[in-house]
This record gives structure tokens, sequence and C-alpha cells, in this order.
């Protein structure tokens, strides 16, 4: 014994604890029963093979262990809650009884955890150790979901989603918090909430045990893994079953050769192939296949290795991905289809997706990336058909399929009585991939940057400026800019003449008269959608880019706000996007790729001046709110830099997002009608199917 274990028991002998003198890793295995309803693949006595790697740090629940902090930085599914809490806190309750706190990020996690608790109560047979009820359905205060009592005057408080300041009149011995850097989301406090659980078992002084474990978030305030930096940094090796060397298990790394190790895989059609998920060792560069037992083997022949060596050996911190996870529970299999969604090979990155992956999988904390686009891709995009045409053959030839939307954008800038309207129409293909049809402007107001280039180059800004025709916001006068605008939405596409599927116009500047228009031309029969961004101050959280926080109906007015930072970040995909050749030597586009017209030197559209720069003029920040909380937000590089045209693409994005969900819900008459209640899931391959069996009813065609 170490002269700290020595001091620990001496204290605990004074105190005249009484047990069996079983550590946790005999205690639990003897004691604990798993319920088939909590699981049925692992009901029946409660057996350490299954997770192992828990083993050393559920132990230092022992009474004897000078450990006073454990963090666990973890992917999901492996065991660390079961272990330490649902098995743990029945062991404390039992063997070295003391006032427990259990922490979670809000209510529900905090209900699930105190369910899991009763489960082991239940499961070790210890119920008869609650004081004040005989059950857990019972409404004494003795035995609640938010609190318990047990045997020796303790009792286990159960916290969760509430403010850190109502944990302040609470002292405990043990305290657990799951999920950490959710709580910190919760909180803008995650500092002082670290602190506040130290003084909350200050009392306890040797005793005291303070545990940590959580998936990790974003990197740059991730709190689990800030905790898991300050101790030893432990991680757990396993025997290589075709070399016998001991390895990490890792996810497609490459070694000092450039050579690829881990778990690898290989696609067919964009899905991964079942039986080629193999793991390929980093040592002897051999592969082999998860098997249950394999897997089981070599967990149980692995061992725990501090990375670093630390002073304060009452500090101790693991790091435990998803890949290590039991074989009854998740396997590679699983997590290669998780990646290839995120990652699809070929494809475009799911920043949503991959940071999922990386910190319920990896269990590792993600570094959102700074963004700043180039246009030159986008200007290799150019096709061979015209401005103002609508290109139905040619996304066939493709192999993009029928044209399913054409939508219109609007921007409105200037002044009420020297506007601009900044426009483009697109059409949006089968398979996803756009087409612009044509891109301007109505209106000749001159923003006060392009002036300055414009006199730089020579031009007498000043007499042109007096001598231009101004166009006002107003309705029914003469010079109304609206004119040219209802001449534009009249015009008609192809053989089939196809018109404007809808039209969408930011309202943000000039509304009343804007919306005064949007009226008008709803009543000459199309589809028009008022928009305006929603507040830019709101930053959108990383971890939270999926289609359905796009949009919302605002509380006054029949106007939509668009979540424009999640759009943008979508939008920058796509700009990346390439053209390749398959198999058969064909040229395909992935999708969502953008095309644009041909160059036409007798019109001034589509220069990287006047429009491809606009796609440049925004980059992608990560910025610390209050409470040291990452968000990401869009913002222009420097004020006055002209994004008329990346925000108008951003709009005809929203435009083909609020026709997916409108087309798959029952308020499509079609969808209603021939599938009645049937769930259609709201995605492009999804709606577009929908609008052509409609089509085909009707006998209108696409082209």
């Amino acid at each position: 014994m170490s002269q700290l274990e020595i001091t620990v028991k001496k204290i605990l002998d004074s105190l005249n604890v009484i047990s069996d003198d079983l550590n946790p890793v005999e205690w639990i295995p003897k004691h604990r029963t798993i319920q088939p309803y909590v699981s049925i693949n692992m009901s029946g006595k409660f057996d350490w093979s299954n997770t192992p790697y828990m083993k050393e740090i559920t132990n230092h629940l022992d009474q004897y262990s000078p450990t006073q902090y454990i963090a666990l930085m973890k992917g999901v599914r492996v065991g660390g809650t079961f272990a330490l809490v649902h098995n743990g806190v029945p062991y404390i309750m039992s063997e070295r009884p003391a006032n427990i706190m259990l922490i979670s990020a809000n209510k529900e996690l905090a209900r699930k955890t105190m369910q899991g608790v009763d489960h082991g109560i239940d499961g070790c047979k210890i119920r008869h150790l609650m004081t004040k009820s005989s059950g857990v359905k019972s409404n004494s205060s003795g035995d609640t979901m938010e609190s318990k009592s047990f045997a020796g005057g303790y009792e286990l408080f159960n916290f969760g989603g509430q403010s850190i300041d109502n944990m302040r009149q609470v002292t405990a011995s043990i305290i657990i918090a799951d999920e950490i850097d959710a709580i910190k989301e919760k909180s803008k406090e995650g500092g002082s909430f670290i602190k506040l659980m130290g003084d909350r078992a200050k009392d306890a002084g040797l005793l005291k045990k303070i545990i940590y474990l959580s998936s990790p978030r974003l990197l740059d305030s991730s709190l689990i893994y800030e905790l898991f930096l300050e101790g030893d940094q432990r991680v757990y090796y396993v025997p290589c079953p075709k070399c016998g060397e001991y390895i990490e298990l890792v996810w497609n790394e490459r070694n000092e050769n450039n050579t690829r190790y881990g778990i690898i895989f290989d696609v067919k059609n964009s899905e991964v192939i079942k039986n080629s998920v193999r793991y390929r060792c980093g040592k002897c560069e051999n592969e082999f296949a998860e098997t249950k037992q394999l897997k089981k083997d070599m967990l149980n022949a692995g061992y725990w290795k501090p990375t670093i060596e630390r002073e304060n050996k009452t500090f101790v911190s693991y790091r435990l991905s998803a890949l290590y996870a039991p074989p009854t529970m998740d396997n590679w299999y699983d997590f290669a289809i998780e990646y290839q969604k995120a990652f699809p090979r070929g494809g475009i990155k799911d920043d949503s997706r991959y940071q999922s992956f990386v910190n319920s999988i990896l269990g590792m904390p993600f570094k959102p990336e700074g963004i700043t686009l180039k246009s030159t891709r986008l200007q290799e995009n150019r096709r061979e058909y015209k401005i103002g045409e609508c290109p139905f053959e040619l996304s066939k030839k493709d192999g993009n399929g029928e044209i399913i939307i054409i939508s219109m954008a609007c921007d409105l800038n200037g002044w009420e009585d020297d506007g601009r309207i900044d426009y483009e129409i697109v059409a949006k293909s089968e398979k996803g991939a756009t087409y612009s049809i044509d891109a301007g402007s109505f209106g000749t107001f001159i923003p006060k940057v392009e002036k300055t280039a414009l006199e730089r180059e020579g031009v007498n800004v000043a007499k042109e400026d007096s001598e231009r025709i101004k166009y006002t916001y107003k309705l029914g006068v003469e010079n109304s800019i609206w004119k040219q605008f209802e001449e534009k939405i009249a015009l008609t596409y192809g053989k089939s003449e196809r018109k404007l599927t809808i039209i969408t116009i930011d309202v943000g500047v000039y509304k009343d008269l804007a919306i005064s228009f949007v009226k008008r031309i709803k009543n000459m029969g199309y589809t028009v959608i008022p928009i305006m961004g929603a507040d830019e101050e709101i930053f959108t959280q990383q971890n939270k880019t999926e289609t359905g926080s796009i949009y919302q109906i605002a509380k006054v007015g029949d106007i939509y706000l668009l979540n424009v930072n999640v759009i943008k970040d979508k939008l920058s995909k796509y700009i990346n996007s390439e053209s390749y050749i398959d198999e058969a030597g064909q040229m395909q586009q992935p999708p969502n790729f953008m095309n644009f017209p041909e160059y036409d030197s007798k019109q001034n559209k589509y220069t990287y001046r006047n429009y491809f720069a606009h796609y440049e003029a925004e980059h992608k920040l990560v910025k610390k709110t209050e409470g040291g909380i990452d968000r990401y937000l869009w913002e222009k590089k420097r004020p006055g830099i002209q994004n008329h045209f990346w925000d108008v693409r951003i709009y005809n994005e929203f435009s083909a997002i609020f026709m997916t969900d409108l087309i798959c819900s029952n308020s499509n008459p079609y969808k209603a009608r021939n599938y009645k209640t049937q769930k259609i899931t709201a995605n492009w391959e999804n709606a577009a199917r929908l609008i052509k069996e409609a089509s085909i009813e009707n006998n209108v065609p696409l082209s």
C-alpha cells in the first residue's frame, strides 16, 4: 500500500465503515444481475468480459483508492454510464455509503440516469437499503426520481437541467457528472461549474470522488477534453491478432510511410460493402475482420496505458472511442455506414454528420473549420447553353434527368426612390444539379464601392449618376422598378412553355412596398414566398446544421425567416463539387453540382466582377459568444463588398428546400390523394419523383 492508501484506510477505519471488503470490480459481478428489460443481449449475471476496459475505471470507486478525480472522454455505447453510475452507485450505497450527487445535462437525461440507478438497485437486490419507501413508484420523498435516502442517513441527489446555483446547498462525497459538455452548453458558467463540483465535495477530503464522463463536442469549448488533458491521458491498447503487438484501435489513419491503417472499407455505388470492413494493423500491416469472439478476446487482453506522466496522482483521465464498444453493441460496419454518410467517397463532406461521427464514434472533440470561398471552380462550370435558356435536353444528356423546378430569387438594394433588384433564375434537375438560367439586375442604383471602382477606371461617375434614370419601389408610378420585374417573371421556357415554379423575394428592406408587390403577383397566380434572414446575432450551433432548422414562419405576417448560416454552409460545399468520369467513360455530376451558361460578350452578365466575385464576398468564421461557447457565422470580408448574387443563390436554395418539404407533405394534393397518410421522407429525390408522377398523371410535360 502507498502512504496515501494507508492514510485513506485509517480514515475509513476511524469512521467504522463496514463492508465485505470487496472492491467494485469484485462486488458488481457477484451482486448484479442484468434484467432482460435492461438489455436482452447481456441479461443475466453481470460479466466484465463484455466491457473489460471499464474495470480499471470503475475500481477507482473503491474506498481505498487514492484517486479523487476521474475523467472519461468517450464515444457512445461503450458502457461507461452503465458501469460507473448504474452499477457504481449501488456499490457505493451498499459498501461505502456516502452522500452522492448525480448531474445530467437536462431533466430527461436525469430521469433516464435515475431509472438506470433503479435498475441497478433492483438488479443488486439492495432495495431494502432505501429508507422511507418500499419501492421506486412511491411518492415518498425518500425514494423518488429526484432523490433517494438510504441506510446510514445518506442521500442520493439527482440534478438535471437546473442552474448550477441549485446545487450550492448540497454536499456530497461522490459526484458524477454525465455528458458534461452538454451541461456546459446549458450554462454560461462552465469553468465555475467545475469549481462548484469541487466545492460540493470539499468536506469529504481524501475520500471524495469526482467523476466526469462525456462525449466531447467542440474542441475550443469542450470541458471533457480540457479535463482529459489535465489527467494522465490513458489509452486502451489491445493485441493485434496477426502480430501480437499492442495497438490502439483507430479509424483510417496514415503511418510514417503514408500507408493507411486502422478501420478501412470499400465502397460500391456509394454504399459500404459489408464484408470489406476490416482493420489494418499499423505495426504489421496485416488485416483482420471484426467478429464477436475475436473482438471479445482482444478487449479482454487489453490494458490502459498513461501517455503522459503527471505529478498529481489523484487525477486520472481516459479516452475511449466507440470502436472498442462490446460485440453486443454497434460494430465497425455500422460505423463505416455513418462515416460514408458524413464523408461520402467522391462526394461532399457533411459537417454536421461528420462532427457527430467524430464526437460520438471516435470520442474526440470536433474542430470546426473556417471557410473562405473561391469561385474559380464555378467559372469552369460554364456549359453549352445560352443566357436566358433553360437547358432541358442538356440536363438529360448530363445524366441529371428532367428539370423539376424553375425558381427565381430576388434581393432588394439601394434606396426607396433609387432602387436595384438583383435576381437569379435557377433550374433544379431531377438528380439535384442546378443550371443558372439568368442573373442580372433591375434598376440603376450604383453602390459606393462600385462607384469607386469605376472612378479608378476613368469613368465620369458624377456625370453618369446625374444622367441615369432612377427607379422607385413604389407601385403604380411610371418609373416603378416592379414593372421590369413583372416582365421577367412572365417569361416561359422550352417547348412546353414552363413558367416559374416559385419566386422568393427578400422583404427585409422596404418591407411594406415589397409585401404589396408580393400580394399583387400572388393574385396573378404565382407562388411567391416573402423571406427575411433571421437575426444575425443569433449564431447557429455548429452541431445543428440539419435541414429541419433552416426556416420558420415569422410570428407576425406571412414571412419566412431563414437560417441563412445553415444554407450558406450547405452551398459552400456545392461550390467545391467536381464532375467526374465514371467507369463507362461518361461524365457524371454529383448532386447539387452548379452549372452556368456560356459567356456572351454582348451581355454584361456572368463575369467575374459582376457575378462570380459575389461568391467570394463572405467567409465563415468561428466565434466565441458569451460563456465561451463556439458558434459559427458567415459575414462579409469587409464593409461594402458586393454579395448580392451569393444572396440570391442562397434564396434559390431555400426555394428547393421549401418545395421539398411542401411536395412530400399532405399539403400536396397529389401526395395526399395517392399516398394518403403514408409518411414520405422530405428529400429532393422523393420530391422530384412525386413531381414527375404528378406531371404524368396530369399530362403536363416537364420539358
